[in-house]
C-alpha cells in the first residue's frame, strides 16, 4: 500500500469555532436529531462532521503558491519563511473552509463541495495504492469504491450519519438494542423508505406510500386524534386499543 501523506486532523482544526457551533447545536430542540429519542452520549453532529471531514481530506488541500516580497538573501531563509507562511495560509483557508461547513443543519453548496473534496482525495489514493489512475466520476459511477467510515460503537448514530452526508459509505454497529433501533430510524430507513412509492400501500390519496416522512406524519395526527377521543369518551378510565376496535382499525 503507498504510503500516504499527513491528513487535516493532523495538522489543523479549527477547535474553538467548532466547539462554539458545536454548543449552539446542543440546544436546537426541533428538526434535531436528539428529538427522535433520548442518547446519553450523542456527539454533535457539527464535530462529527468536522473530524470526518478532516480524517479524509490531505493537509495540504488548501495550499496555494506564497511570494515574499522583498525575498530574502539568503535562499535557505527564503525557503523557511515561505514554508512558513504557507502553512499559515494553508491552515487559514482550511479553518474558514470548516467554519462554514461546520454549521448547524449545514449550506447544501459547501457539504457539496466538501463531498468533491473527499472524492478528490479518495480517488488520488486509490490511484497510488493500485497504480491505476481512479477518477472521482468513476467513484460516482460505481466503478470504483467510495471512502468507508466504520463506527462499532455507534450509539446514537451522529458519526455514520455525518458520514452518509458527506458521500462516505457508512458502516455503524452497536450491541445495545436501543441503539440499534435508533441507528436504523437514523441511517437506514430514511434511504429505505423515504420516497413516495407507488408500489406499496400507505397513506397517500391514491392509497400507496407517501414517503416515510408523509407517513409518520399521518400516522401520528391519527394517533393524537385517537387519544383524544379516549380521553373525552373514557375520562381516562379505558385502555387506548378499545379506541381503535369501536372505530373499526383494531
Amino acid at each position: 500500500m503507498a504510503r500516504q501523506g499527513r491528513r487535516l486532523i493532523e495538522d489543523y482544526l479549527p477547535i474553538q469555532d467548532v466547539s462554539a457551533e458545536a454548543s449552539r447545536e446542543k440546544s436546537v430542540r426541533k428538526g434535531h436529531i436528539s428529538t427522535l429519542h433520548l442518547w446519553w452520549a450523542r456527539r454533535p453532529l457539527v464535530a462529527c462532521r468536522a473530524a470526518i471531514y478532516a480524517a479524509l481530506v490531505p493537509a495540504d488541500a488548501f495550499g496555494g503558491p506564497v511570494t515574499i516580497l522583498p525575498p530574502p538573501d539568503d535562499p535557505s531563509e527564503a525557503a523557511k519563511i515561505k514554508e512558513d507562511f504557507g502553512r499559515l495560509n494553508r491552515r487559514g483557508r482550511a479553518g474558514e473552509f470548516i467554519k462554514d461547513l461546520c454549521k448547524y443543519p449545514g449550506d447544501p453548496r459547501k457539504i457539496e463541495e466538501a463531498q468533491q473534496h473527499i472524492l478528490i482525495a479518495h480517488a488520488l489514493k486509490l490511484s497510488a495504492e493500485t497504480g491505476k489512475e481512479v477518477t472521482v466520476e468513476d467513484i460516482i459511477k460505481g466503478k470504483a469504491p467510495r471512502p468507508r467510515v466504520a463506527d462499532i460503537f455507534a450509539g446514537g448514530g451522529s458519526i455514520p450519519l455525518e458520514a452518509l452526508r458527506l458521500g462516505c459509505e457508512a458502516y455503524a454497529l452497536d450491541l445495545n438494542p436501543v441503539a440499534y433501533i435508533i441507528e436504523l430510524c437514523t441511517l437506514v430507513y430514511p434511504q429505505k423508505y423515504g420516497r413516495p412509492d407507488p408500489d406499496a400501500k400507505g397513506c397517500a390519496k391514491d392509497g400507496t406510500w407517501a414517503g416515510l416522512a408523509a407517513e409518520v406524519r399521518h400516522w401520528g395526527e391519527w394517533v393524537l386524534s385517537c387519544l383524544s377521543l379516549w380521553r373525552w369518551r373514557c375520562s381516562g378510565s379505558a385502555p387506548l386499543g378499545r379506541v381503535g376496535t369501536e372505530q373499526g382499525q383494531g
